[in-house]
């Protein structure tokens, strides 16, 4: 089963690795692309927060950045939305749901503080990563398509929650809190779940 959590202090380095690794290893990004040495700033991202990570049997196999508007790291997003960047995930840890996790985990944290929609850029080579987020609800949105820089070309994707408010009972209950990180009390029921934090109360889905 896969976990998603904040990422610890002591998961940096697997983070940077991992990070790295997705993003170099089919050869959509060459090893002395500049933008490695983003990905594999780890610390940086943990420092801004909105970092996840994710396990599967106690390893990390995934993580991503959370960049809700007027963040240091969000790049499309528009007053009071949030996107996500940086997903990766591990090759060995491929079509067991890690991705799906990591989305999941980003639209639970952009419907709990009242985003009205979610947005992500990838690279138009990334097809199997299209697929899930295709897969998922999110469409494309032209308008917002950029080139970071010469010969690199990013197509965004957006996802209207305020259209999956029926539908976000189907997604799972989250395990933490999306403003402070803690572990939230979780209870299931034939009708829904709740998922309460000591914080700041209990979501109903």
């Amino acid at each position: 089963m896969v976990t998603v959590r904040p990422a610890r202090e002591d998961d940096l380095d697997a983070v940077s690795m991992l990070t790295v690794e997705a993003y170099t290893q089919d050869g959509y990004i060459s090893a002395d692309y500049d933008y490695i040495n983003v990905l594999a700033n780890a610390r940086a991202r943990y420092a801004d927060g909105g970092l996840w990570v994710a396990e599967l049997a106690d390893a990390i196999v995934g993580t991503v950045k959370f960049a809700p508007y007027g963040s240091a790291y969000a790049e499309i997003s528009k007053p009071g939305e949030a996107e996500f960047r940086m997903l990766g995930v591990s090759s060995a840890a491929r079509r067991h749901g890690v991705g799906m996790a990591l989305v999941q985990q980003c639209t639970d944290l952009a419907y709990q503080m009242g985003s009205p929609v979610l947005r992500l850029c990838t690279q138009p080579e990334r097809v199997a990563a299209i697929a899930l987020y295709e897969r998922l609800g999110f469409v494309r949105t032209e308008d917002l398509d950029w080139m970071p820089e010469p010969g690199v070309q990013l197509i965004a994707y957006a996802l209207d929650l305020r259209a999956h408010d029926d539908g976000a009972r189907d997604l799972e209950p989250p395990r933490y809190c999306g403003v402070c990180g803690r572990r939230m009390v979780v209870q299931v029921t034939p009708h829904g779940w709740t998922a309460h934090c000591s914080v700041h109360g209990t979501r109903r889905g």
